[in-house]
């Protein structure tokens, strides 16, 4: 049996992404299943909702520039000695995070993997690989992730939920949500966006009033997670809301362009990618450098309309 002594103490700081964080978040899930040790997260402010509504383990919030004000974190350097920090984060500036924190061993996920490889970013391999890596457990199929319970919000249950923005540029922007909302016009639909969205956004609400809601902007992450729960199905670019999607393990359809849909797709069974797979993708550039942003202008209406039927059939 074990005594009070074994039980030891882990901080993770976590990715500031929120696509990047929830597949962090499943890792350290998984971690925390096979291990008896306690486990508190560092995360960044802007994050604290999500961890909240998605997470089952303590968080202090610490921001992208380690600075170290918030009290939760002066406390938790003050009460605590980690046996390791897992460092998650791709921040240089969490380093300085690392030299606050009182630990044994830290183990950083820009210093192992280039000590492996020499490269950080593999677009051959899933993101949740790296993680696991750093973390010392084995890596899961991202299909495999179950999915978690959370409430849906009744007022959109049963709606299609739209992301048409994205955090990383047109690359990633896919052009045609206009015309696939004529397509599924038995559906309704609730569009989702935070304030870097509000005017891809706004072009699509007023169409079909009657049929589309337009929420960007105007709702926090947390009713968004609800609304998410809820909905028949999230259709999306590469973009926060489609990871939420998969973590939740709602059926969604990502629409990739210049992002690896093998690096970065959604974990989860019900999640699916279309992807048009042209020469120079993945790029993963803010700004397309030569072919018009071909990879997103080539993923047809009528290929992802195809990709949606074969899931309700």
């Amino acid at each position: 049996m074990n005594s009070i002594n074994d039980f030891k103490k882990n901080a993770v700081i976590m990715p500031g992404e929120v696509a990047e964080f929830l597949v962090a978040l499943s890792v350290v899930t998984r971690m925390s299943a096979v291990s008896s040790d306690e486990i508190i997260l560092i995360i960044e402010e802007h994050l604290g909702i999500v961890c909240k509504v998605l997470s089952p383990f303590s968080f202090v919030i610490c921001d992208a520039h380690g600075r170290h004000e918030i009290d939760a974190f002066n406390k938790l350097v003050k009460e605590n000695v980690f046996e390791t920090v897992f460092d998650l984060s791709t921040f240089a500036a969490h380093s300085r995070v690392h030299s606050k924190l009182n630990c044994r061993k830290i183990i950083s996920l820009t210093e192992e993997l280039n000590r492996k490889s020499g490269m950080v970013s593999d677009v051959r391999k899933h993101l949740s690989e790296d993680y696991s890596y750093v973390c010392g457990i084995d890596a899961s199929d991202p299909h495999h992730w179950p999915g978690i319970t959370i409430d849906a919000d009744p007022e959109y249950e049963g709606m299609v939920v739209l992301c048409p923005g994205t955090v990383r540029g047109a690359g990633r922007n896919w052009p045609y949500y206009s015309e696939l909302i004529k397509y599924l016009s038995s559906e309704e639909f609730v569009i989702l966006g935070d304030e870097n969205d509000l005017e891809i956004c706004k072009k699509l609400a007023p169409r079909l009033p009657h049929r589309v809601r337009n929420l960007a902007g105007k709702i926090s992450l947390e009713k968004a997670a609800h609304i998410i729960a809820g909905s028949s199905m999230v259709i999306s670019n590469d973009s926060g809301f489609l990871h939420l999607a998969g973590y939740i393990g709602v059926l969604s359809v990502g629409l990739f362009g210049s992002s690896s849909p093998v690096r970065r797709r959604p974990l989860g069974a019900h999640s699916n990618v279309v992807y048009a797979d042209i020469l120079c993708s993945p790029c993963d550039m803010e700004v397309c450098n030569g072919l018009n942003l071909e990879c997103m202008t080539r993923l047809s209406v009528e290929r992802v309309i195809d990709v949606i039927n074969s899931l309700s059939a």
